[in-house]
């Protein structure tokens, strides 16, 4: 494998030139500049830590550094709102939006968590399943803190409404430029910028970040089942009575 940064990653560079732009007007963006140079740094040399290591430890510290950038998010932003009582609605809407996303695969996912399909997929091993069982719920979770709660507020205040496009973008860059990442497609692309703008927002009208966590989460759901399911099948021999019935 090739582990070097990909022309794609330059796009991410140019981004990082305009909001330097915004720094000299005012010092509030310079948050948001140092975490998105942390992110590119990290996604175009991310898999050089222990890359042919084996070891639980390491391999755990290399995945969850994806999330760990956003950590300071945390302390940066004073106010963050989960969700107010006012707002326990938007918590199913979330839910709903991510499984809207899901509607125009839902048939390939059907045969994609099939036992029969991840009986001829490859075996995990137990920490692959644990690093992505924890991933599959931070990753989410940072994503929605920086995209949405940290972009949408911090230029929200010179671009109003137009901030949410901002979010969406960047939210694309950050999947479609990456190295590691499978190939972006058209129908990514969509997908995401549908995602980002409804997501966005949403956050913009009401200021409640679990909402848009939720709608994350959800849309990410089928790698979460796969997760389990995969774990289920060769570690606990759930699924494997349907060869035996064939067998038979």
């Amino acid at each position: 494998m090739e582990l070097s940064m990909d022309k794609r990653e330059n796009i991410l560079w140019i981004t990082n030139i305009i909001l330097l732009f915004f720094v000299l007007l005012d010092s509030k963006v310079l948050p948001v500049v140092i975490l998105w140079n942390i992110n590119v740094l990290l996604m175009g040399n991310i898999k050089r830590i222990g890359a042919n290591s084996t070891n639980f430890f390491i391999i755990f510290i290399r995945r969850i550094l994806f999330f760990a950038v956003f950590v300071p998010i945390l302390v940066i932003e004073p106010n963050i709102i989960w969700i107010k009582q006012n707002y326990y609605y938007l918590l199913p809407l979330g839910v709903i939006i991510g499984v809207i996303m899901l509607l125009p695969k839902i048939k390939q996912l059907g045969i994609f968590l099939s036992f029969d399909f991840i009986s001829i997929s490859n075996k995990l091993t137990l920490t692959d399943h644990i690093t992505y069982g924890v991933i599959n719920f931070l990753t989410p979770l940072g994503e929605e803190l920086f995209y949405r709660l940290m972009i949408i507020r911090t230029f929200k205040d010179y671009f109003g409404i137009s901030s949410i496009i901002i979010s969406t973008v960047m939210f694309i860059l950050h999947h479609a430029t990456c190295k590691w990442s499978e190939e972006f497609s058209k129908y990514d692309f969509v997908m995401q910028m549908f995602f980002g703008l409804v997501v966005g927002t949403m956050f913009y009208y009401t200021d409640q970040l679990l909402p848009c966590v939720l709608a994350h989460i959800t849309y990410n759901m089928p790698n979460i089942i796969l997760n389990v399911k995969k774990f289920l099948y060769f570690y606990c021999n759930i699924g494997n009575e349907y060869e035996e019935d064939d067998i038979e």
